[in-house]
């Protein structure tokens, strides 16, 4: 596997996995995701369900497995913890999450790809919190210090990048001391750079790394000395050090005009980056528009128009009062509705004459 320059006195080990999955299928396929879970994590317990689902089955390796959604019935979850996955080697979780998919769970809403550091001095946190500090921090516009790792004290320093959730970029990243995390290692031993992917840039991930094995097997029928087993760490590797970017302060907004500063450059080495992102928003239908209106929209506003007596507009100007502006996704929708109230009115018209 191709390995960036070190960030450290000494020699540096570099490698690479899957830390947390989340796979979406319907029930078809949960017989046979029981039965792969069942046989690398052990036997199931069937508990209250999370994310929103009412039953799930927890593993004794920490899997899970969740089903009957309120809106979706036949969806099911499958969550792959970093606790689930640690308890397997690199190679053997990329085969289970392959294994599910070929059973039908082939969305993906998280992907957390983690590159490890082992040496004998790694301030890879040191710098990226210097870095950040500087100003340097490209790729996101937030970034946040935690002294304290989540209050457990476990931890000199975590730095968190981005934002999570629906307010971000579906790209989030943690760098902390994972050897004083799980108490195996002294301090700058083991360092972890963990970037979490979310919603559609996940999906747009995992397909990479799909799409990165499928190209290293057709290069095995050119050049036998390629390893295709290794091609989806090699892209792990280049989305995880894609993700975010640390280059100098110049005045200028275009990145191309700003060099890498010294310490990342040094790091990234030769690799080739690869940011992941997600798809522009796909212009919505009509049909689309009022099937997403009725299933989503309509059910809460008629229960409030009964509670409180009002009227449907009176109920909307409560919620949003005055809209000035339309999104772009809806545009199409909306255009698509004019065309249609005209053409009733010139229906109305012809018929009248």
């Amino acid at each position: 596997m191709t390995k960036p320059l070190a960030v450290t006195q000494g020699d540096l080990s570099l490698s690479v996995c899957l830390d947390w999955v989340h796979l979406k299928g319907d029930t078809a396929g949960f017989v046979e995701a029981d039965r792969l879970l069942g046989l690398c994590f052990g036997e199931s317990e069937e508990r209250r369900g999370r994310h929103f689902y009412r039953r799930g089955l927890r593993y004794e390796g920490g899997a899970e497995l969740h089903w009957e959604h309120p809106e979706k019935a036949d969806d099911c979850l499958i969550v792959l913890s970093g606790g689930a996955l640690s308890s397997l080697e690199s190679g053997e979780a990329w085969e289970l999450v392959k294994a599910l998919r070929r059973a039908g769970f082939t969305g993906c809403t998280r992907l957390d790809v983690a590159l490890d550091l082992r040496g004998d001095d790694v301030r890879l946190v040191e710098l990226i919190s210097e870095s950040c500090y500087r100003g340097e921090l490209c790729g996101a516009k937030r970034w946040k210090p935690d002294p304290d790792f989540c209050g457990r004290r476990v931890c000199e320093l975590m730095v968190r990048l981005g934002r999570r959730g629906n307010v971000g970029s579906g790209r989030y990243a943690r760098v902390y001391d994972k050897g004083l995390e799980t108490k195996t290692a002294g301090a700058n031993q083991w360092q972890r750079f963990e970037v979490e992917y979310t919603g559609q840039v996940a999906a747009f991930a995992l397909a990479m790394l799909l799409e990165s094995e499928r190209d290293g097997m057709a290069r095995m029928v050119v050049d036998p000395r390629v390893e295709s087993k290794t091609c989806w760490e090699d892209q792990a590797v280049a989305m995880a050090l894609g993700a975010f970017d640390f280059r100098e302060v110049t005045g200028s907004r275009e990145l191309g005009r700003r060099p890498r500063v010294s310490w990342w450059a040094a790091f990234v080495g030769q690799v080739e980056c690869v940011r992941v992102k997600a798809a522009k928003p796909v212009a919505r239908s009509l049909k689309a528009t009022a099937r997403w209106v009725r299933k989503c929209v309509a059910p809460t506003l008629v229960s409030m128009m009964r509670r409180s007596g009002r009227s449907l507009m009176e109920v909307l100007t409560d919620l949003v009062g005055s809209v000035e502006a339309v999104p772009s996704v809806l545009r199409a929708s909306v255009f698509q509705y004019e065309c249609q109230v005209l053409a009733q009115k010139v229906s109305v018209v012809d018929g009248g004459g």
